[in-house]
């Protein structure tokens, strides 16, 4: 990141997280006020995306009162201002727990936008310009990739300290948010959760497979036409550990191999009858590249992916 300013007209405002940036391997806060569903009484509780030693929904209750038993199911009642939401639950010890996540708000509701935090992204410097203002003064950093497919626009912002946070990544297994994405229609029109999976779906693999190894975009937000959030998604898609060097065919600067591939792969996804075969495909290959397993077992995936692709374009297509 630089503090030399380019042009105005050639730097934009960086897109805002809803949840904010995390240190490599800190938690984020999903939720720190009242629980209910434990006891008679709402007791306070925290629920956040752990990112250490993997990315999992985790939660404790500061209640001495509320006391659970390891395995045991529950639902914990949280208590926010645009109403309760329930987050289906297990109780690890006497007052924490973890959860597989939850879909909060209605899928159907109509979106303007939604917003979600990518996690171990390498640094790709987007070639537009984002420019910041602190209290340290004025700062600017290439950082902004984006893609028109299929209806849909997408917009990736690199987070100005990239540089900071990718720093040693040999001396630890590292989850970081990385980057923010944000998902429009490309004609404004509204849309619902639902209808944006298959392109949610999409970004998590074809990235992936581009990198070889997984990167996600996790809590996705979406929000209505005036900027309220009507819906989220506490999931902790699958990830690796963030890497220097990323075993892939993608070199992280070059902008048009992955907006042409990307320009593939959404449309893919968005064919309910191609979906499941393609994303098995790219998965087993994005096993077979991934190096931080042994060979045998990468080829052995390998050879199952190819002979999936081999079946579905001989048999199933009379190739």
């Amino acid at each position: 990141m630089s503090t030399q300013q380019p042009p105005a007209s050639k730097a934009v405002s960086p897109l805002a997280p809803v949840y904010p940036f995390n240190e490599p391997g800190q938690p984020i806060v999903l939720h720190d006020g009242l629980v209910g569903g434990l006891a008679p009484d709402d007791a306070p509780g925290v629920v956040e995306l752990s990112c250490v030693p993997n990315l999992n929904i985790v939660w404790r209750i500061g209640e001495n009162s509320v006391l659970g038993g390891s395995s045991d199911s529950v639902t914990l009642v949280l208590r926010r201002p645009d109403g309760d939401a329930p987050v289906p639950s297990v109780w690890r010890g006497i007052d924490d727990g973890w959860s597989n996540g939850a879909a909060i708000g209605k899928a159907d509701a109509p979106l303007k936008r939604i917003v979600t935090h990518w996690f171990n992204l390498p640094n790709f410097r987007g070639p537009i310009t984002l420019t910041r203002t602190t209290e340290v003064g004025v700062s600017w950093w290439q950082g902004r990739w984006g893609i028109e497919v299929g209806g849909w626009k997408v917009t990736v912002d690199v987070r100005p300290d990239h540089a900071r946070v990718w720093k040693n990544l040999h001396e630890a297994h590292v989850y970081v948010m990385t980057d923010v994405m944000e998902i429009r229609r490309a004609d404004g029109a509204t849309f619902t959760a639902a209808e944006a999976e298959p392109l949610l779906t999409a970004m998590h693999v074809g990235v992936s497979f581009a990198l070889g190894r997984w990167a996600a975009p996790i809590l996705p937000v979406g929000e209505d036409s005036t900027g309220n959030i009507i819906w989220e998604d506490w999931r902790a898609s699958h990830c690796d550990p963030a890497r220097d060097i990323s075993p892939g065919w993608w070199y992280e600067r070059e902008y048009a191999s992955l907006t042409d591939f990307l320009g593939r792969v959404i449309p893919a996804f968005a064919d309910p009858d191609r979906l499941p075969a393609v994303r098995l495909q790219m998965m087993l290959g994005i096993a077979a590249m991934n190096d931080r397993g042994f060979v045998e077992q990468r080829v052995m995936i390998g050879a199952a992916g190819l002979e999936h692709i081999m079946w579905q374009t001989l048999v199933l297509e009379a190739g």
